[in-house]
This record gives structure tokens, C-alpha cells and sequence, in this order.
């Protein structure tokens, strides 16, 4: 994914899955490649179902965040990034995206979601190094 070709990369981990369903680690790239084509919809199934087949693993909230994000259900957004939080509360870059969700929505009036078109895949990535 590095290389920027999130199609191939997408299709790679699709064809891992079938190969190893209860990997983690593809579900979240997968879900990752998804949210860089801007197809957060997508990004969130495999995201959510990642997040139900391993409720201890932080790395599918902070991806499903961004998906959420983009959708402008920053409600949504704001509780994933909260459960990142309570599962690795150490970790940094999970606090700043967690900073960034709560700066949007107070600059959004307080909306907590409805956003009418998507947002940015950057919107949450203040802070953060790039992937």
C-alpha cells in the first residue's frame, strides 16, 4: 500500500482473507485500502466486522473512525476512537485523532453527525504520519 496502489492492495488482502478469515491484521488493511479508494461504506463493514471478531484489537477503531469520519457520522466516529482509547489508553496518535474528531465536531456547531458529503480521508490525520 505504500507504493499508493490501494486497488491491488485491496485485492491482495481479499484474496488472503480466503485463505486465513480470522486475520486481523488483513481485515484492517483491507478496510485501510478501502478508506484510501473512498469507499468508506465498504471501509466500515470490514472495519465493524473486524471490530466484532476481535473486540481487544485497537487498529480496526482507529481505521473505522476515519471511515465514519468520511461519512460525517462523527458521532459514531467519536464513540470507535473513544473504545481505541479505553483498549490502548497510551497511545498517542489514537489521543490526537481523538482530538481531531472533537475539534471537527465543534466545528461543525455540534452537529454529531449528518454531514452531507463526505469529508477528506486527511480530515483526522492532523498529527499523524501519513500511511
Amino acid at each position: 500500500m505504500h507504493a499508493g496502489d490501494f486497488a491491488t492492495a485491496e485485492k491482495i488482502c481479499r484474496q488472503s482473507f480466503t485463505k486465513f478469515p480470522r486475520d486481523a491484521n488483513l481485515l484492517c488493511l483491507l478496510g485501510a485500502a478501502l478508506v484510501k479508494q473512498q469507499r468508506p461504506e465498504d471501509a466500515e463493514h470490514m472495519l465493524s466486522r473486524a471490530a466484532m471478531m476481535f473486540p481487544g484489537f485497537s487498529r480496526e477503531h482507529e481505521g473505522l473512525t476515519e471511515a465514519l469520519i468520511m461519512q460525517g457520522k462523527l458521532a459514531d466516529a467519536l464513540d470507535s476512537i473513544d473504545k481505541a482509547i479505553a483498549l490502548e489508553p497510551g497511545k498517542s496518535s489514537i489521543r490526537v485523532m481523538r482530538g481531531n474528531v472533537s475539534l471537527l465536531t465543534r466545528q461543525l456547531n455540534g452537529h454529531s453527525g449528518g454531514v452531507k458529503k463526505p469529508l477528506p480521508t486527511n480530515s483526522l490525520t492532523i498529527g499523524r504520519k501519513s500511511s
